[in-house]
């Protein structure tokens, strides 16, 4: 799984756990891979691959939503009266002036929220590109910039007004999460308490 998302849900969870955890993180591809072969167990990702004659199956279990955030300090008033203006060319344009942040790991949805709220690939790259979703909302917090992020990753920061949801997009950019795992499972107890950890949560969070 991603590292925020290991942070989040399961790191609180560890010392209730009965049983050894070896939690790694990398490129899905990557992490698919170790699972057909069998290093792995269970891959949170995204990404559905599907492979003819593969012992990985993919169960949905949750969606996370790329929305805009901002620093709390981040002048947002012309980019809501935009908004709520229907007026997207100049938003577009509002945008861009704006010092923007986002991760290595992220750069796809960054592209892809853009590409379906404004019909266009981004002309331009992030000032500043993190090592991870964590460290941009950190960066974020009571200061200035922009970023685009999984929702469920900044709603405490949200709640506590350390950063602002500025926008959902006119087009929701929504992602199903799965559980892959391998069909000749080892470790199915083990598996069905880490899996009933990431449903309870992401529901409560929803």
């Amino acid at each position: 799984m991603c590292s925020e998302m290991f942070q989040l849900i399961i790191e609180p969870e560890i010392p209730n756990l009965n049983f050894d955890l070896v939690a790694r993180f990398g490129a899905h591809t990557d992490l698919i891979k170790d699972l057909n072969n069998g290093i792995l167990d269970l891959v949170i990702t995204p990404n559905k691959q599907n492979e003819k004659r593969s012992l990985v199956e993919y169960l949905p279990f949750s969606k996370e939503r790329i929305v805009l955030i901002a620093g709390n300090k981040t002048n947002t008033d012309d980019i809501q009266s935009l908004i709520n203006a229907n007026q997207f060319d100049e938003l577009e344009e509002e945008l861009l002036k704006n010092v923007w942040y986002s991760s290595s790991n992220e750069m796809e949805h960054f592209r892809r929220f853009w590409f379906e709220n404004f019909n266009k690939k981004p002309a331009f790259k992030p000032n500043y590109i993190l090592p991870n979703i964590t460290s941009i909302i950190r960066c974020l917090n009571n200061g200035k910039g922009l970023a685009l992020v999984p929702d469920f990753l900044c709603q405490e920061e949200i709640r506590r007004n350390e950063i602002e949801l500025v926008w959902n997009g006119k087009v929701k950019t929504e992602n199903t999460l799965y559980f892959a795992s391998r069909t000749d499972l080892k470790y199915k107890t083990e598996l069905d308490i880490i899996q009933n950890i990431f449903k309870s949560k992401m529901k409560s969070m929803s």
